[in-house]
């Protein structure tokens, strides 16, 4: 007697994309990223952007290509800068003008943009902030999915020190700015999933900083 045996099979990650970084350094509290490349247009392209900024502000709203984009994590704290992640599924275009609103003003402020096509869901699995002062090490535990893309960002106001991605479990550096001599860095990671938990950690020589993360599958 024979029996058919079926195997699981993983289906293939989301297609996860760095398109590109800016900086910008005067202070107010609305960041416009004017035309930014935002990837090849696609049916099912997500646009993310992890945003960092020099100041104990919040982000009260954002738009990408003129039309409003969910905030998927946030945090800030005096003196550990203020990190963001949001998104807006666009389909058409390769440029779009990025706006952040802050609750109050920043000093400087960068991004990373990334595309996700592929996706099974839109919506992020997971998302999680860590902050506090005085501490060097930063930690958010995801819940995810083998192949899941996972994105941070990490900004620090004190300082410009070298930030360090290498504790995490999947996630690898894209981006660090120190802003041109001013106190602060900002950077990015991005990575997948090779299992159903990742900690993403970033590490640095000065007390204050604020980090934020998500994965989508």
């Amino acid at each position: 007697m024979s029996r058919a045996i079926h195997k699981m099979r993983t289906s293939p990650p989301p297609v996860l994309t760095l398109i590109g970084s800016t900086t910008l350094t005067n202070n107010t509290s609305t960041y416009t990223y004017t035309d930014h490349a935002i990837g090849v247009a696609s049916g099912d392209r997500l646009v993310v952007v992890a945003f960092g900024a020099g100041d104990t502000a919040s982000v009260s709203s954002t738009t990408i290509g003129g039309s409003g984009a969910d905030i998927v994590a946030q945090v800030g704290q005096t003196n550990d800068g203020l990190s963001c992640i949001f998104q807006r599924l666009v389909t058409s275009g390769t440029t779009a003008t990025i706006v952040i609103n802050l609750s109050d003003s920043a000093v400087h402020s960068h991004i990373s943009v990334y595309t996700l096509t592929g996706l099974k869901s839109t919506t992020a699995l997971d998302s999680g902030t860590s902050k506090a002062d005085d501490v060097t090490s930063r930690t958010v535990s995801l819940t995810t999915q083998i192949n899941a893309a996972i994105i941070a960002v990490a900004e620090i106001y004190a300082g410009n020190p070298t930030l360090s991605w290498t504790g995490s479990d999947d996630a690898a550096e894209d981006n660090e700015e120190a802003y041109g001599g001013e106190d602060g860095t900002g950077g990015d990671a991005s990575g997948v999933a090779a299992g159903t938990s990742s900690d993403v950690v970033v590490t640095h020589a000065s007390a204050d900083s604020s980090l934020t993360a998500a994965c989508w599958r």
